[in-house]
């Protein structure tokens, strides 16, 4: 997969990568050869640089992940020195343990590349590696691994890229239900994609759940680009009703049940809207119907400019979660309102075409 190339992320994964092996380097050395001579031990082994690449550069990866780095670098160091200790020749020890680790860490769902050379190392490391026999598993490998993820989870809170990954992407409702955002609930569906990656005959390196956000994302960019040139005053409704802040109960309640409004804007003596009166706000506090609007429970207006373009209404509607926009003017007076519904149009208008020119043949053939 290619990945855009940008200033920033090089440089992020070089510092970090230069952090990461210095930090694991320094604690390992003083934890393993402490108390001998400097040189008595391995302290840290070459295919950590394998795996600083993967945890600091493509952090994403799911080859990058804590289980695949700690588990397939540990499951691959045990087959190493197996082959090593059981198998007299260097050749087949080397191959047979890099082969054999391949297939444990597929079989674990812990593949980790660098844990190829984890394996090789324990063949062909020489006197100081197999003098370690099975400690080498524990150290340098684990305690290795070990380090280098406590500086990678580091290094990610630091730099504003935490580590493991999480998708930034948002898939679901804004109201903390499992349901999808509207607009993705028949574009890319998780079931359709784990359909297709199941019937991929070779593993891809993104996780599913980064796939199905990028496709949904793509779907919702897609729709959005369509509307793109749309401004928020041609879709807005303009004959927007409202309630001063200082008038009564009783003529909110009025309002609302003449005009069978769910949201009722509230505006102060400029006009300009101090927050939104909702129907179960009616019901709090006392019953009494002179009390003034102002005391109420309001829901914050979320402002928009009429010169808004429409895929900014559709992230605030349809992916953040707002009920309504209140479009306001550049003195900020309350001048027309959109919500989810009076988007639709822009949704449905192109399905309509054909299906009124099909109507049309068939009246014409009638």
């Amino acid at each position: 997969m290619l990945i855009p190339i940008t200033l920033l992320r090089p440089l992020r994964a070089t510092l970090g990568a230069l952090l990461g092996i210095v930090g694991t380097a320094v604690v390992s050395r003083a934890i393993v050869n402490q108390g001998a001579g400097q040189d008595a031990m391995p302290w840290l082994v070459a295919p950590m640089g394998a795996s600083a690449v993967l945890l600091f550069a493509v952090p994403a990866s799911p080859l990058a992940g804590p289980w695949n780095a700690m588990v397939g670098n540990v499951l691959s160091a045990l087959v190493g020195v197996g082959c090593a200790s059981w198998i007299s020749s260097p050749i087949w020890a080397g191959a047979t343990a890099v082969a054999l680790a391949v297939g444990v860490m597929g079989l674990c769902r812990c593949t980790h590349p660098p844990g190829g050379a984890v394996a090789l190392t324990a063949v062909l490391g020489g006197p100081a590696i197999h003098s370690l026999g099975w400690s080498y598993v524990l150290w340098p490998i684990a305690l290795n691994t070990t380090l280098l993820l406590a500086a990678a989870w580091l290094y990610g809170q630091v730099s504003g890229s935490p580590y493991p990954h999480r998708s930034n992407v948002t898939t679901t409702s804004a109201h903390g239900t499992n349901d999808p955002l509207p607009l993705l609930r028949t574009e890319g569906s998780d079931a359709s994609i784990k359909a297709v990656l199941d019937a991929q005959p070779d593993a891809l390196d993104i996780s599913r759940t980064d796939l199905v956000a990028l496709v949904q994302q793509i779907a919702l960019a897609s729709g959005a680009r369509r509307w793109s040139a749309t401004r928020c005053d041609t879709v807005m409704s303009r004959d927007v009703i409202s309630v001063p802040a200082n008038d009564t109960r009783a003529t909110a309640t009025r309002a609302m049940e003449q005009h069978g409004l769910n949201i009722l804007p509230i505006v102060d003596d400029q006009g300009r809207p101090i927050g939104v009166l909702r129907p179960a706000s009616l019901f709090c506090g006392d019953s009494d119907d002179s009390s003034v609007i102002a005391t109420l429970p309001l829901s914050p207006p979320v402002l928009a400019s009429p010169h808004t373009r429409v895929p900014h209404l559709i992230d605030q509607l349809l992916v953040r979660g707002a009920h309504e926009l209140l479009v306001v003017d550049h003195d900020g007076r309350l001048i027309g309102l959109v919500t989810a519904a009076d988007l639709l149009p822009l949704t449905v208008r192109a399905p309509l075409r054909p299906l009124g020119r099909r109507v049309a043949r068939r009246r014409r053939r009638a």
